[in-house]
Parts: structure tokens; C-alpha cells; sequence
């Protein structure tokens, strides 16, 4: 494609000193404000393609960096997070991507392991959800499956899985209103087949597996799951 000719038509704030530039033939570049950047900056030029290379290498990599350490400042993120990101701020230059994610990966500001040990952290400590739903959620954010495997497996010994899916079905039936077993004075199978079905689609959606909701449910219908305070 000739690029030669190619004009600055707008030249726009992304963040802090980042500058987004875009040019009649449609792309988009990402440029830090500084010394050596400034006729990247005038709407009107003409760039050429010295111009346009070094666009899109020595330019994209110190306005890239710049870009993804603000990025990263507010929460830890994956390598697909970062990659995305660049690209929607006009860094596609697939050298220059890739010399921004090794550079973070080498100062240890980009690690899929860590974020996906935190992410599975922090739900399991304040909104409980089962193995399907993280695995959803770290696959979305493009940490690898052997590493999701690996900590899903560390989180999740055998029994842990039921125990939490347990409690949780206690604790919302304790908030919902306990259910009444067959023997209680008030006790219906309409109360605890509506008990069940509710629980069984709530625990469905946070992850947990076929089996574990389906015993769960069945200990509803019995009466044996009630949601009465002193349950478990």
C-alpha cells in the first residue's frame, strides 16, 4: 500500500501526555508528547513512510509502555488484556506489541499467574462462585488453560466444592426465608420444590457442577436442607 502522502488529520488527548493521532488513510497512532514527537502532533502534516515506520516502532514502544503502566496502575491485568488495549489505542505493529509485553513481563508487571491467583482469591473470600464460573471468567481474560487448571486444582481439593455450594445454599435460604421440612408445622413439597428449583439455578449460574447442585437440591426436597440457623 503506498503510504506516502498520508495526512495528520486530528490529533486528540488520550491520557496524561499520550496523544492520539489519526491520518487520512485511516489509521491510528498512539505518540507521547515530548521532545522528537512534536511534528507527529501538527494536523495537517504530511507524513511520510520514514515517518510512518518509526510511527510504528520507536514512537509506538515508549507511548505503549507509557499507556499500559496507567493501564496497569488500577488492577493487575492479563498479557491478552494488554494486548487488546494496545490495539485500541492504534498499536498493531506486532514487533512493537510484543516489545512492550516482554518488557513488563520483565519487570514482573505482567503475570497471568498472578492475576489469575488473585482474581480466584478475591471471589472465593467475598462472592463465593464454583470451578466453571472461574474458568469462564479467566478463559474470557486469556489466561492460559494449564495455568487455570493447575490453581482451579489448588482452590478446590476434593470436598471443597460441595462444602462451599453447601453453605451458600444455607446462607440464601437463611436470607430468602428457611424452607419448612416435611415435618415442620408449616412444611409443604410446593415450598420446597420452589426452594430447590431457585437454589438450583442460583448455584448454577455461580459454577458449580451438575452433580453437587443436584444432591443439594434433592437434600431440600427431603427437608434436610432448610436454611434454618443453626444448619451447619
Amino acid at each position: 500500500m503506498n503510504i506516502g502522502g498520508t495526512e495528520i488529520v486530528s490529533v486528540s488527548r488520550s491520557a496524561g501526555s499520550l496523544r492520539r493521532v489519526a491520518t487520512s488513510s485511516g489509521r491510528t497512532f498512539l505518540v507521547l508528547k515530548g521532545q522528537g514527537t512534536e511534528r507527529f502532533l501538527e494536523e495537517g502534516a504530511v507524513l511520510d513512510r520514514t515517518d510512518i515506520e518509526e510511527l510504528e516502532g520507536p514512537v509506538a514502544r515508549e507511548a505503549g509502555l507509557a499507556y499500559v503502566l496507567r493501564f496497569l496502575s488500577r488492577r493487575e491485568r492479563t498479557e491478552k488484556e494488554v494486548r487488546d488495549a494496545l490495539q485500541a489505542e492504534g498499536i498493531d505493529n506486532p514487533a512493537a506489541m510484543d516489545y512492550i509485553v516482554e518488557t513488563l513481563k520483565g519487570k514482573n508487571l505482567l503475570n497471568d499467574r498472578r492475576f489469575a491467583s488473585e482474581l480466584i482469591g478475591y471471589r472465593l473470600r467475598h462472592n463465593p462462585a464454583g470451578p466453571a464460573f472461574l474458568r469462564r471468567k479467566l478463559s474470557g481474560a486469556g489466561v492460559p488453560a494449564e495455568i487455570t487448571d493447575e490453581l482451579l486444582a489448588e482452590a478446590f481439593p476434593p470436598g471443597e466444592e460441595e462444602r462451599m455450594a453447601s453453605k451458600l445454599a444455607v446462607d440464601r435460604l437463611a436470607r430468602t426465608g428457611p424452607v419448612r421440612g416435611p415435618d415442620g408445622p408449616d412444611g409443604s413439597r410446593a415450598d420446597r420444590e420452589k426452594a430447590a428449583r431457585r437454589l438450583g439455578g442460583f448455584l448454577t449460574r455461580r459454577g458449580f457442577s451438575a452433580g453437587i447442585v443436584g444432591g443439594i437440591c434433592a437434600g431440600i426436597l427431603r427437608g434436610e436442607i432448610t436454611g434454618e440457623t443453626d444448619e451447619l
